[in-house]
């Protein structure tokens, strides 16, 4: 064959030079995904050629540094999922994302430029066929979360994936705060319907939030799950019990409320977070541990529960009032 030139990708959003439009977070988890998508179509046309291709320099140099740029992609996303990047960090993000995707650019060029044609025009030919999406960046962050783990090291713990559960290690800290990390982005980016009443949303929370909605909303504690969870049912939706729970609230946490019966009942979570603020994402065991930040303590009521939902074509992460309190909702904050 000759010679076959190197087709550079398309260009998008991480290729400007400047600019993160109106909406800093939306347009860099925009970025991020459409960066992803690239880099995922890349590596799966890779894989289609035996790895022998590619000379062991090569594996070893710029294909193991394509993928560790990669992943700072990918924990770039995590962090802005889980709500620790606001409209200041995305600007103090970008410089070192658009570099990163530079490098990214460079290693690809590098890797294909030292295969012989007949390899090249091979991986391309199966990039421009690839139907790799936003769908299959999602499930990748997906089966990440449940990845992680901690693995035993003679002399150092670490938090390293992947691997198939977590281990309890509780004399160390550090390792307890990753751990409850690791379970809260699982909890919260598990798929969810988004028209589950009360009892599904109520079943689907671990024991500890479930303790903690009761001890918020005024109930004792029980051994028995089932009892708990028909008590908070009972509370929330019987005469006078949402109006007193509502009655409580702070204003903030009332107007996280009214925005989503306006929004139907279903709103982007990030569009919360960037009004008010993101999750303490420390806080486990609700029932001893009262959250600080008003997104969590509205989750705290058993109001407002957390998930993965289709919005489009998409799959984001959202924030859902129960089918069966979304208008006794809407009646109590119009005549509270």
């Amino acid at each position: 064959m000759e010679d076959v030139p190197v087709l550079p990708w398309p260009p998008v959003a991480l290729d400007a030079l400047e600019g993160v439009g109106d909406e800093p977070v939306r347009w860099l988890e925009e970025a991020l995904i459409a960066a992803k998508v690239r880099e995922l179509t890349f590596l799966r046309a890779l894989a289609q050629i035996p790895i022998t291709t590619l000379r062991p320099e090569m594996q070893r140099g710029p294909l193991a540094q394509f993928h560790e740029v990669a992943h700072r992609l990918t924990l770039a996303l995590e962090l802005l999922r889980l709500g620790q990047v606001g409209p200041a960090e995305v600007r103090a993000l970008v410089p070192g994302l658009r570099r990163a995707w530079s490098i990214l650019r460079d290693l690809r060029q590098s890797l294909l430029d030292d295969l012989e044609p007949r390899a090249r025009a091979s991986i391309q030919a199966e990039e421009a066929r690839s139907v790799v999406g936003s769908l299959d960046v999602e499930r990748e962050l997906q089966e990440r979360s449940h990845r992680r783990t901690v693995k035993e090291d003679p002399y150092s713990r670490k938090m390293v994936a992947p691997g198939p559960f977590l281990l309890d290690m509780p004399d160390r800290p550090e390792i307890e705060l990753r751990r409850r990390r690791e379970r809260r982005l699982c909890q919260d980016n598990r798929q969810v319907n988004v028209e589950m009443d009360l009892a599904g949303w109520l079943e689907d929370i671990p024991k500890e939030w479930l303790e903690g909605v009761a001890r918020s909303i005024g109930l004792p504690l029980s051994d028995d799950r089932w009892e708990q969870e028909r008590a908070v049912r009972s509370r929330l939706t019987g005469l006078g019990g949402l109006r007193n729970v509502i009655a409580g609230l702070p204003p903030i946490e009332r107007r996280i409320l009214r925005q989503l019966v306006e929004n139907g009942g279903m709103t982007r979570y990030d569009q919360l977070i960037i009004h008010y603020g993101g999750d303490d994402e420390t806080a486990w065991h609700w029932a001893e541990e009262v959250p600080t930040t008003p997104l969590e303590r509205v989750r705290r009521t058993g109001i407002v529960f957390v998930g993965q939902a289709q919005i489009g074509r998409r799959s984001h992460r959202v924030a859902v009032v129960p089918v069966d309190l979304r208008e006794p909702l809407a009646r109590r904050l119009d005549n509270p």
